[in-house]
């Protein structure tokens, strides 16, 4: 027994290490051989927590703008400058708000990884009453100016189909997808949430509560092909997670089920030295507090994006 579990690991190491080399099959992904790329974008942002329990939501202002990007082969990510454009305006009347929103991304061949950190001051609290529109809900719900939440995300998957699909062509662009083709996913996620609140607004007394999150995730991808220049691409992963209020007792008696689900579209144009496009992510997942409060959080991005690519390697087809 000693000997054979070695002997095991060693073959599924080799045989993982030999499926990640393996080349990526050219009939169905074509690389443009570009060594560096500009882009600019227009983004909106959102974010809330529902109290399914106390029967409230909680949503701060939504955020859009415009940005201008750039990514090279010699870094790992791409750098991006965005600014906020707010065609609401009401900055003059919930002055104590505030939101650091990113998104870190990073695929490769054979795994695909996001990381969110989003952080919002000021939220509108509602309890399901009906407006005639967004500004009305903002102009006669009650805003809670010191309710904070800090939220992080980190969610990795394996790409099986890695030799045909190609995650890069599918939300970035970076790549082309020459032919149809999906691929299953797996792999593993960690959330954190945070909230605070000075004021009795929230759950009736000063708050300050956590939650961590942790588990599996699985879904799968595709990248619909229409007429070469089209492309369609769609991700969908569903998750199960052990929730507590503290990373220590993630395994402890205390510890909640806690699902999740994250979803992907994007819609491409391509040609060879540039693309258009509308890219969308979403979040949900359950986050565990206390025995008094679990809410259902729930972040969007979305971004409409024209790339343009330059800096060819010579002679590269």
């Amino acid at each position: 027994m000693k000997t054979t579990v070695p002997k095991i690991l060693f073959a599924l190491l080799t045989a993982f290490a030999c499926n990640v080399t393996h080349a990526q099959d050219t009939t169905y992904v074509h690389k443009y051989g570009h060594r560096m790329a500009a882009k600019a974008f227009t983004f909106n942002d959102n974010f809330a927590m529902s109290d399914t329990k106390g029967g409230l939501n909680y949503v701060p202002h939504s955020h859009s703008g415009i940005g201008i990007g750039i990514w090279t082969k010699f870094f790992p990510f791409d750098i991006s400058y965005r600014h906020e454009v707010s065609f609401i305006g009401y900055e003059k009347k919930y002055r104590k708000k505030g939101a650091t929103d990113m998104h870190l991304k990073g695929y490769c061949r054979f795994f695909a990884g996001d990381i969110y950190i989003q952080h919002y001051t000021g939220f509108l609290e509602t309890n399901g009453d009906n407006f005639d529109s967004v500004k009305d809900r903002w102009e006669n719900g009650t805003y809670d100016p010191d309710l904070r939440s800090f939220y992080f995300a980190a969610v990795g998957d394996y790409i099986f189909n890695h030799e045909k699909f190609s995650y890069n062509a599918g939300f970035n662009a970076s790549q082309q997808q020459k032919i149809s083709a999906g691929s299953a996913l797996a792999g593993l996620a960690i959330y954190n949430q945070r909230i605070s609140s000075d004021s009795s607004l929230f759950l009736g007394e000063k708050a300050n509560l956590e939650s961590w999150s942790m588990g599996v995730n699985g879904g799968y991808a595709y990248n619909f092909v229409i007429k070469t220049k089209f492309l369609f691409f769609i991700a969908i992963n569903a998750g199960i997670n052990a929730s507590n209020t503290r990373f220590n007792n993630m395994f402890s008696k205390s510890t909640k089920i806690a699902p999740s689900i994250h979803g992907k579209i994007a819609f491409w144009y391509n040609m060879k030295n540039c693309s258009l496009g509308i890219t969308a992510t979403g979040t949900n997942i359950r986050q565990v507090f206390d025995q008094r409060l679990s809410m259902f959080q729930n972040s969007s991005k979305s971004e409409l994006i024209f790339v343009r690519r330059f800096w060819y390697k010579k002679n590269y087809s």
